[in-house]
């Protein structure tokens, strides 16, 4: 038996009390950063069972003769699981009472640089004892997989009924949420699906089990790995973080908040390399009488005296667990008029939280000025959209030879 052993910088001896429990773990080889070599030499003068300890690079990604040795030995003893002695806090749901799961989520380098050795079995351990993960994807193995081909990022609004969607059984897709009702009948199911919404995860991930295709890519949160059970799942760094709000994300690390799961996505495709990227069922527009008599800024048309610093003030005022706790959620005999595509999508009891079109209206014009300095169009053909951050095209034109009219960006103030 050969064991991979990952020794923390700060945690060591959390490392220690699974040597001392693990008496029988054969060759053990040890994986260490260069800031905790010192105490992981100290471990392999007193066990001969130590086969070797190998030194990553703080710099993830950087390949170095260590970095290719682990991988080659993962390779030459077809073993795919890692022991991570880890000390991690215990967070509680935000929409789910008395439940709490463990917070991975710091530890995400971690994750990833053992991943990219070739790793994908994470047994960890701490001192509430032992649990193993299965992260089969990782974004960094879709980087610039679609460079230079065009795809849609799907939303879910009423204006997909006014489209013809069987087009698009050939194209790369994107959607989100309970996109997958309409999968019957357009014909095909899409090539990825996303969420990023805490309450939709939460509260209704047996329903999207049971319904996402297992081929479909499904990215959400990294966090969420301990309560997620996706097949074909791929976690990503999708940092909540708003002190710098808005920003945009090429990159495969790390992915920011955008409040709408469409942002995630265009990021997605953009570290995939896809251009030009298309939005459709962006309708950018809802009614809901609870929470625009409440709180009319949320939604519909913003008063122009309300300002960003109002805005954001509200906003990192809800941020805070407690506070999306206490948010206004709607239902569906809270809107006045249709708010999704498909009459089953607001059925039932279920619940979802105010949207914000004035932060996502400050993050999409974050993407398009990431899109016109890098020379990648983002285009919105979704009819009758309220969304003006980016060129509008005519959703029939795509299907040509090629896209033939775009307004100016100038035409749409």
């Amino acid at each position: 038996m050969n064991t991979f052993l990952y020794w923390p910088h700060r945690a060591a001896f959390i490392a220690e009390r699974w040597l001392s429990s693990h008496g029988d773990c054969g060759r053990l080889t040890i994986i260490v950063r260069e800031s905790a070599r010192q105490s992981a030499e100290k471990v392999k003068l007193k066990r001969p069972d130590v086969d070797e300890i190998l030194v990553l690079p703080d710099e993830i990604g950087r390949e170095t003769e260590q970095v290719i040795r682990l991988r080659q030995k993962i390779k030459e003893l077809d073993v795919a699981r890692v022991v991570l002695p880890l000390s991690m806090k215990s967070l509680p749901l935000q929409f789910i009472e008395r439940t709490s799961w463990p917070d991975i989520g710091p530890h995400y380098p971690v994750y990833r640089q053992l991943w990219l050795a070739g790793f994908r079995e994470f047994e960890v351990f701490n001192l509430c004892g032992t649990r193993v993960y299965f992260i089969e994807n990782l974004l960094d193995q879709f980087v610039g997989i679609h460079k230079g081909k065009r795809c849609f990022v799907v939303g879910n609004g009423p204006s997909l009924n006014d489209i013809n969607m069987t087009v698009l059984k050939e194209e790369i897709t994107f959607g989100s949420n309970r996109i997958y009702l309409g999968y019957e009948e357009w014909g095909f199911d899409f090539t990825y699906w996303g969420i990023s919404d805490r309450l939709q995860i939460e509260e209704y991930e047996d329903e999207y089990l049971e319904h996402v295709p297992p081929q479909s890519t499904k990215f959400f949160p990294f966090e969420y790995q301990p309560y997620v059970r996706f097949e074909n799942g791929c976690p990503v760094n999708h940092s909540y973080d708003t002190r710098e709000f808005p920003k945009f994300s090429d990159r495969c690390d790390i992915l920011h908040i955008g409040n709408t799961v469409t942002y995630m996505l265009i990021q997605i495709a953009a570290v995939m390399g896809c251009n030009p990227i298309i939005l459709i069922g962006i309708d950018h527009r809802y009614n809901l009488k609870q929470v625009e008599a409440k709180n009319p800024a949320n939604h519909g048309a913003v008063s122009a005296k309300r300002n960003e610093q109002v805005v954001m003030a509200e906003y990192e005022h809800a941020k805070s667990s407690a506070a999306h706790m206490s948010l206004d959620l709607w239902m569906k005999s809270d809107a006045t008029q249709p708010t999704h595509f498909h009459e089953n999508y607001t059925s039932g009891k279920k619940r979802f939280v105010p949207p914000r079109p004035r932060r996502a209206e400050m993050a999409f014009k974050c993407a398009n000025s990431w899109a016109l300095a890098k020379g990648v169009q983002i285009l919105n053909a979704t009819p009758g959209t309220a969304l003006k951050a980016f060129p509008l095209v005519s959703y029939d034109s795509l299907f040509g030879s090629k896209i033939s009219r775009v307004e100016p960006a100038g035409r749409q103030q």
